[in-house]
């Protein structure tokens, strides 16, 4: 009985055909069983080993770095999704054109009356005045219709409600820092250009069927086979980037738990591969039967299952106190600096800029309209 799982002899095929490992040994007979789990695929040996029945499922996933984090001074921008910012800005001259509209109605009715300006004024003044009461600030002055105003008010109490939903939302992602978007999909990964790194040929041989579509056939290509069984493909996609790793789920969240919960690398979450994994012993063994009866028993009282959870269990518990001893109370506390408000210097700047193409503007026209009257004269 083999119980080994040494990723130096598991299940590696070489150029001739012949196996190491624990398929190696059943075919020089030297193993009764392997409890060692095993893809239920065809490993070209099918004259020498059966599989037994059915233990558990498993996948084969493709794992890659975790995305960045969102720099501090452009991390107010992120703290709502795009649709709340779309909606806040195109809402706001949406209201802008009511109010215009009301504007225009009372003009028309004469039930105010204001000499001297022109409807372009009039829309300028009121863009400008919406977009005053939208971001929470008092106005100077207010119109004389009482309709005009009442609709003010209505934009006050939106504006409140879009800035809690916003301070909230700084609030939350200044403590729990935001990451841009992750590879989700079998398409983010084949545009993300990442070569997909593996050791083991028998994880690479049906990954991608190249016959199965275009996205497959591209993907294939990005395959990159590390001869080095030695080397720990996680840790370098973890720690140096710029590639993709194959694995199988469960090893992933047994073995590399700690990378996962750090969040230095993440899991597609679409797997190219689902497999049934069982064990392996000699063809036609006279014990197979008594085997695959046992393994039905212990399958039929869930304890498979359960000591795979306990397991599970137990590692995730021992990094999150590992995890938690070394942060301390780093990810309770957060004290904010200078370099958090870098956003809103940039913001002062931009204002700086366009108020000074304003004045010029404003100069330009005062110039043409004295020379206008001069001409006139």
């Amino acid at each position: 009985m083999d119980r080994t799982t040494d990723s130096k002899w598991y299940r590696e095929r070489s150029a001739n055909g012949s196996y190491n490992g624990a398929i190696g040994s059943i075919l020089a007979d030297g193993l009764d069983i392997c409890l060692t789990g095993f893809f239920v695929k065809d490993y070209l040996v099918q004259d020498y080993m059966d599989f037994t029945v059915a233990v558990y499922d498993d996948q084969l996933c493709i794992y890659v770095p975790k995305a960045k984090r969102i720099p501090q001074s452009i991390l107010p921008i992120f703290a709502v999704g795009y649709d709340i910012w779309l909606g806040f800005i195109l809402m706001a001259f949406v209201c802008a054109f009511i109010w215009l509209l009301l504007r225009l109605v009372t003009l028309h009715l004469r039930i105010v009356y204001i000499a001297g300006r022109r409807l372009w004024q009039h829309a300028l003044d009121i863009v400008v005045d919406t977009w005053v009461v939208w971001v929470r600030v008092n106005l100077s002055h207010l119109p004389e219709s009482y309709a005009e105003r009442m609709f003010i008010g209505s934009l006050c109490l939106v504006s409140v409600i879009f800035g809690a939903i916003f301070e909230s939302s700084l609030a939350t992602v200044y403590i729990h820092p935001l990451h841009y978007k992750d590879i989700i999909t079998m398409q983010d990964l084949d545009d993300s250009g990442l070569k997909v790194v593996y050791k083991y040929t028998s994880m690479a041989d049906d990954l991608f069927f190249s016959d199965t579509s275009p996205l497959f056939a591209s993907l294939n290509k990005k395959l990159w086979w590390n001869r080095d069984l030695d080397a720990d493909v996680t840790n370098e996609v973890a720690t140096v980037g710029g590639k993709a790793g194959v694995s199988r789920y469960s090893s992933l969240t047994m073995e590399s738990a700690h990378f996962l919960l750090m969040k230095r690398i993440w899991v597609v979450p679409e797997c190219p591969k689902y497999y049934t994994i069982s064990y392996v012993m000699p063809k036609d063994a006279p014990w197979e039967e008594a085997v695959n009866g046992q393994l039905l028993r212990l399958l039929n009282a869930g304890l498979i299952e359960k000591w795979i959870q306990d397991q599970k269990y137990r590692k995730i518990v021992k990094l999150h106190t590992t995890i938690s001893q070394k942060e301390g109370e780093i990810s309770l506390v957060r004290v904010l600096t200078i370099g958090d408000l870098q956003l809103a210097f940039y913001v002062v700047i931009v204002g700086t800029l366009l108020a000074w193409l304003g004045f010029l503007a404003e100069h330009a026209w005062a110039r043409h309209r004295w020379w206008q009257e001069n001409k006139n004269l």
